[in-house]
């Protein structure tokens, strides 16, 4: 069990204690197999550094929306990236042990809503942004298109963030170089429309919160609410 003690929203308490509620909690100890992995992840990352550009930073109340498909249980260098810069991970539970795999120490990730709502999902995403918190929400491949991708964009805009938002959007996000466009929110439809529907998409909201991140304490690993 691990605990995590920070202001989060008023639902949440004025403390968390993280436990995994449908899958068992996880601990990782330092062994030869983690550092062989990690030794591993830095050779590939010098490796491809000179030939990738600089990813950007996951600043406070900045939302990102990454696509990862379950059937891959590799991260890519944007969803390691992802993953280990934000505050707060959001997943679908079918990435669930791609979370825990990766997730450091510190940082903090719950499930999307067990109905699958987009909406409500969105709006726990934006309720951590606003209060501070850099965010990612890790989705299967596939939800960045169609109808979820429009419901996204109106929820924004209805929730008061403006059409003329920045928004960065990567293509091949699961791949080894993603290709980055800068769009708004308003034309962020038809950008991804232009896109290849085979390939994996991340986009990165310019922040809908305003405020640096509320101070984290007590960690003793990482953290995984079911």
């Amino acid at each position: 069990m691990t605990s995590l003690c920070a202001p989060l929203p008023a639902d949440a308490g004025d403390s968390v204690t993280l436990t995994i509620g449908e899958e068992p909690a996880i601990s990782r100890p330092t062994s030869k197999h983690c550092i062989n992995g990690d030794q591993q992840y830095e050779r590939y990352r010098k490796l491809h550094a000179a030939e990738s550009p600089a990813l950007p930073c996951i600043q406070p109340g900045q939302l990102w929306v990454v696509e990862k498909p379950s059937t891959n249980p590799h991260l890519s260098p944007l969803g390691h990236h992802a993953i280990t810069s934000a505050s707060v991970v959001i997943y679908d539970r079918a990435l669930y042990p791609i979370v825990a795999d990766n997730l450091p120490l510190g940082s903090y990730a719950e499930p999307t809503s067990p109905d699958g709502l987009v909406d409500k999902t969105l709006d726990r995403c934006i309720q951590f942004a606003r209060d501070g918190w850099s965010v990612v929400w890790l989705t299967d491949q596939g939800m960045l298109r169609d109808e979820p991708i429009a419901r996204l964009v109106e929820r924004m805009i209805r929730v008061g963030c403006p059409a003329s938002m920045s928004v960065t959007l990567f293509a091949n996000a699961n791949g080894s170089i993603p290709q980055q466009t800068e769009t708004e929110l308003g034309t962020l439809g038809i950008v991804i429309d232009a896109t290849t529907p085979e390939v994996s998409l991340a986009i990165a909201f310019a922040a809908v919160g305003a405020g640096a991140a509320p101070h984290l304490h007590a960690i003793a690993s990482n953290g995984l609410a079911g």
